[in-house]
């Protein structure tokens, strides 16, 4: 496993890499400024502010993924985050392949949706997450009102 270590002086910081990095983590080094030093055998740039960002980047690429917390819905250690707005939840990968995503949608679509999540009960912290104050309109699955919009518009 490729492990890295790291060296902040004044004016320039430095990676050091326990074997050779792959492409994908060389076009990273190489695009936030790094350049190799054949003699040193390490990255270095001149520039140290954003450092902290870049190394917390790095040990996500290089290291294997740890879990953020416990999951919202069954308490399993093995929780993540989940980037959906203000109100990150943490989910395990069960609970997450089980979220129905309706937001948006018309009250009557969004029955549909969740019966049909295959049983799947959404907690309260989802359903208030998850239902916006809808907005009187039709269903959008509704023929006779798509009929009634072509004939108004000579379609």
């Amino acid at each position: 496993m490729l492990t890295f270590s790291h060296v902040i002086d004044r004016d320039r910081v430095s990676v050091m890499f326990s074997a050779k990095p792959d492409e994908r983590i060389r076009g990273m080094l190489k695009a936030n400024g790094f350049r190799w030093s054949p003699a040193g055998g390490f990255w270095w740039r001149r520039r140290v502010s954003g450092f902290a960002d870049f190394l917390a980047a790095l040990e996500r690429e290089i290291g294997p993924r740890k879990p953020d917390g416990a999951c919202w819905n069954c308490a399993e250690q093995s929780g993540f985050f989940r980037n959906e707005g203000p109100a990150t939840p943490v989910r395990c990968e069960a609970c997450q392949d089980k979220v129905v995503y309706f937001r948006g949608l018309p009250s009557a679509e969004q029955e549909r949706y969740r019966k049909l999540s295959q049983g799947t009960e959404l907690t309260p912290v989802q359903l208030a997450w998850t239902n916006r104050p809808a907005k009187p309109h039709v269903d959008r699955f509704d023929m006779d009102f798509e009929d009634r919009c072509a004939e108004a518009c000579g379609l």
